[in-house]
């Protein structure tokens, strides 16, 4: 049998394989399939498990060494997946890093490593890192975002075979990050450089395409070749590690991700809501009593509070659950996910926060069978603040006609030249008018016509509150009026009810288990926009009302699922 390493052979050039008198399908298949058996008997020596046939496409893109992003649902199987494949790969002498966005899902990441440790790999924290704790070749390290940008000298040098990143949108958003991850991964500043100029130059040449201009075309055109030999030159891919990405619900577009493809052949691949197990319900908050509503559900609820009512509010409704005879905890620390587990408590309260204790991380399939929202996740910002995104500011002279506001010829204008800027403009223009930055020449001036508009578009408001009972609704937010001059805007956050209502539907026994969601809007409106957002990820999205729902049915389903008879 050839010893061959499948990622290596990805990268062979035909030539060298016809000196092997196999095809290069032929071989890649055969190593492929060797290295799947491998891996499966891997997987189950070290869960006590098989794998899935979702898990199993996954696993053959990825033991082809293809680096790509993991996007689907929570509780399908991304994450133990990819730690067990951190494993294997360190097992076979080849080191890998892990990051996380916070410091309890690296504890976390750390528990599930060693727990499923077959042996002989060295698991690192962040604090053996630190220490320079004699690294060995066979190692996963576990560390968080900020760790690696805090201390990226001491990991100058390092190069490791695979990363393993949990959060799409965080690498997404920051280039620092990315180009940190591509330099562990054996890629230096020059490829990332050219690899930017590439993406740069072929936008352009989608713009002279439309404009017709031929000349320019053949420039830009020769100018791209010229960089894909340069950067096939600079880049060593045989020495290039592996980047994997989870994420329920990252989006792979922007600049960052055609730059990940350049570098990586990096693909974004998405499964969408048929593996979500959920029965979804929406109804008004002043329709329910909460504490009625809860009794009715099986054990194992968790009951997030919108971040705009604050802890304080979390608490309140706690104790007055508590003084019901629920067993109720806030969920403050790991502790209170304990008492969870051991049945001691029958809902845990907290509040609705991507990075929640509550909301990432949580796998617990036999415990919670239920997630309830008091009121839909959302962000409250201040309005004047939100002005001065000029984005937001096109959008509201898009939409506020609907109003009676009657646009400006100024306006218009500004319309076309926000809409003209380049992403890169557009956030130097941001930081400029939020003051972080001196702004000179065009966007100088741009930001002067902005802060115009906003002055007329304020003005605008709270004419129209004044003719609607202080509440505005566009397509995407809602301005309300607070009084005493301040107004706020509402966007549904609906990133957080994805991976918070996830928890209540993990992956159990080869099937999702079935969970109840239930959100209890304050606001029709606001949930009309929800639902609009929501469905761009989960097309199929369409809640019941709790009169439609026979909750006892409900029950005894949710424990079928979690049987394993199934």
């Amino acid at each position: 049998m050839l010893s061959t390493d499948v990622h290596e052979l990805v990268l062979m050039k035909p030539l060298m394989l016809s000196r092997l008198d196999l095809s290069r399908d032929t071989v890649h298949a055969e190593l492929l399939r060797e290295e799947l058996s491998k891996f499966s008997e891997f997987f189950t020596a070290v869960t006590g498990k098989t794998l899935w046939s979702v898990q199993k496409t996954w696993v053959k893109r990825i033991l082809t060494g293809e680096s790509f992003a993991l996007i689907a649902p929570t509780g399908v199987g991304k994450s133990t997946l990819l730690q067990v494949y951190s494993l294997y790969t360190a097992f076979k002498g080849k080191p890998a890093i892990y990051i996380v966005p916070t410091k309890y899902l690296a504890n976390q990441v750390l528990k599930v490593l060693n727990d499923l440790n077959p042996g002989g790999v060295q698991v690192r924290d962040s604090g053996a890192i630190k220490s320079c704790e004699n690294p060995s070749g066979k190692r996963v390290d576990v560390i968080t975002h900020a760790f690696l940008h805090r201390n990226k000298n001491l990991f100058e040098g390092v190069r490791y075979y695979l990363a393993v990143i949990d959060d799409f949108d965080a690498l997404l958003k920051s280039s620092s990050l990315m180009n940190t991850i591509l330099s562990l991964v054996g890629i230096s500043e020059e490829p990332i450089k050219t690899a930017q100029k590439l993406v740069l130059a072929k936008r352009e040449l989608l713009y002279y395409r439309y404009s017709g201009n031929t000349d320019k075309i053949s420039e830009i055109l020769r100018n791209i070749n010229e960089l894909e030999l340069s950067l096939g030159k600079s880049l060593n891919y045989v020495g290039v590690g592996q980047v994997l990405i989870a994420s329920a619900t990252g989006r792979g577009k922007g600049e960052r991700v055609k730059i990940l493809r350049e570098l990586l052949g990096f693909e974004v691949g998405s499964i969408t809501d048929y593996l979500r197990n959920i029965v979804e319900v929406a109804e008004p908050i002043t329709s329910v009593e909460l504490e009625e509503l809860l009794k009715k559900l099986h054990r194992g609820t968790l009951l997030f509070v919108s971040k705009d009512m604050g802890m304080e509010k979390a608490k309140e409704i706690a104790s007055s659950l508590a003084s019901s005879g629920l067993r109720v905890l806030v969920a403050g620390s790991r502790r209170a996910i304990d008492r969870l587990r051991e049945n001691k408590v029958d809902v845990l309260v907290g509040v609705s926060s991507y990075y929640g204790i509550l909301t990432r991380g949580l796998d617990e399939p036999l415990h919670i069978y239920n997630t309830v929202f008091y009121g839909i996740p959302k962000f409250k910002l201040d309005l004047d603040s939100t002005l001065l995104n000029p984005l937001t500011l096109v959008k509201l002279i898009k939409e506020l006609p609907s109003y009676g506001y009657l646009p400006r010829e100024e306006d218009k204008q500004l319309v076309n030249k926000v809409s003209s800027l380049r992403p890169g403009a557009l956030k130097v223009l941001t930081h400029g008018l939020r003051g972080f930055i001196q702004l000179d020449g065009y966007l100088r001036d741009l930001s002067v016509e902005i802060l115009e508009a906003r002055d007329r578009l304020r003005a605008a408001i709270n004419e129209i509150f004044s003719r609607n009972s202080g509440k505005i609704v566009l397509s995407s937010f809602i301005i309300s009026e607070e009084g005493r001059g301040r107004a706020t805007v509402l966007i549904p956050d609906v990133m957080t009810y994805l991976q918070a209502s996830g928890r209540c539907s993990r992956l159990y026994g080869g099937h999702m288990t079935l969970g109840l969601s239930v959100i209890l809007y304050e606001d029709e409106d606001l949930l009309k926009i929800f639902q609009r957002k929501l469905r761009y990820v989960l097309p199929s999205y369409t809640p019941l009302r709790l009169r439609e729902v026979d909750l006892g049915e409900v029950i005894e389903k949710q424990k079928l699922s979690r049987s394993g008879y199934v």
